[in-house]
């Protein structure tokens, strides 16, 4: 997401990319500093030595230093970035609590709420607060009640994805199920168990194949339950693919299904993989969890369960199964042409230049903080870190 914005902003404004200290490829278009340690009081010093007007955030946590730092910040929520901070400096003690056997649970629970406090201590002092969905929207609202002004700014989905075809396939007795996720025991959220639980339910019911992309830590274990579940003949588990096969498995796809679930430390904040199968003229199935329901609308581009459990799941594939013919592949793909990354980095430009904007003319009236911001030359710059 910060190379799109990058590349879209680096057309007309000078950028500048602070992200962590890993080797990343050289652009033309905007210079790319690794000088961060993922850490925020770690990386205010940095960030402090960085000539620059203003500064766009790709992780909540950022919101901690927005009074530390020298320039004015814009701060991206994702979700799960301030639900379970992972960025935010604590307390020597409260690491140490964290990791003791016994009391590990509490003293990481306690550590999180301390990493929430700091960005809700730092919230009010970023010029502009933007979000993937309406349900990070309100996620921010119920805990920073103290900053309102949330700006809803979706993520795009790649031209890439935009494919043409004759869809005659979409029509096969076989019902071609496919998730891109990955499969690690960190993101359980995603529910591909829950999936294979479901399609166990309907094994001698509904002729189907399901293809599942992606990799991780519990890729074995997912691959060891379609086994004892009696799946291995109708599941296959590609891992990592490249593009080309990533998008014919798309072009191949019936049905696209991620039933993603919610807690209140981890949550889907969006869902860019839905627009994905959209523009790739694929019906998706997900949970009404999370920002799921800003990227899927239910009965035209999809549906959208109540629930993420096993049974709701296997009727929501039967409900697809018995009226797969109302979904055309065009009208999905249009439906996703309202995400693209031209449209989405341009939303957020706006933004970047709207709070400049604010900020030229809160300093000609005499009200702005003249240690917070310099007369702006219109660049744009970001801050990437993991997650």
């Amino acid at each position: 997401m910060a190379l799109r914005i990058a590349e879209h902003v680096s057309k007309s404004h000078p950028v500048l990319v602070c992200t962590t200290r890993v080797p990343r490829p050289s652009y033309d278009r905007f210079q790319v500093l690794n000088n961060l340690r993922g850490r925020t009081e770690d990386d205010v010093s940095a960030l402090n030595r960085v000539d620059v007007d203003i500064w766009l955030a790709m992780n909540a946590g950022y919101a901690a230093i927005a009074r530390n730092l020298r320039k004015p910040l814009i701060v991206y929520f994702h979700g799960n970035d301030f639900l379970n901070p992972w960025i935010v400096s604590t307390p020597l003690p409260l690491k140490l609590l964290s990791k003791m056997p016994w009391v590990g649970q509490f003293g990481y629970g306690k550590r999180r709420d301390y990493a929430r406090r700091r960005i809700g201590l730092g919230i009010t002092s970023a010029v502009k607060i933007l979000t993937n969905s309406s349900n990070t929207q309100a996620l921010i609202r119920e805990y920073y009640p103290q900053y309102r002004d949330v700006s809803l700014c979706p993520p795009g989905v790649e031209d890439k994805f935009f494919q043409r075809d004759d869809d005659a396939h979409r029509n096969s007795p076989v019902l071609k199920l496919l998730t891109v996720s990955r499969l690690q025991k960190a993101t359980r959220r995603k529910n591909v168990a829950g999936v294979l639980h479901a399609l166990a339910l309907l094994r001698g019911h509904l002729n189907f194949t399901y293809s599942i992309v992606g990799d991780g830590d519990d890729f074995e274990n997912l691959k060891r339950l379609s086994n004892d579940l009696g799946l291995a003949d109708r599941v296959t588990f590609h891992g990592r693919v490249d593009d080309q096969e990533l998008l014919r498995l798309y072009q191949c796809a019936s049905l696209f299904v991620l039933p993603a679930k919610s807690s209140p430390v981890d949550v889907e904040g969006f869902g860019i993989v839905y627009l994905e199968a959209n523009a790739s003229g694929v019906p998706v199935l997900c949970s009404a969890a999370g920002g799921a329901v800003d990227a899927v609308v239910d009965g035209q581009t999809g549906i959208v369960l109540a629930s993420s459990e096993p049974d709701q799941i296997a009727a929501g594939i039967v409900r697809f199964a018995d009226s797969r013919a109302a979904y055309k592949a065009e009208r999905l793909r249009e439906f996703a042409r309202n995400f693209t990354w031209e449209i989405a980095a341009t939303r957020i430009e706006s933004q970047i230049l709207s709070a400049m904007d604010s900020l030229a003319r809160a300093r000609s009236e005499g009200s702005a903080d003249p240690t917070r911001a310099t007369e702006p030359s219109r660049h744009g710059q970001l801050i990437s870190s993991r997650g």
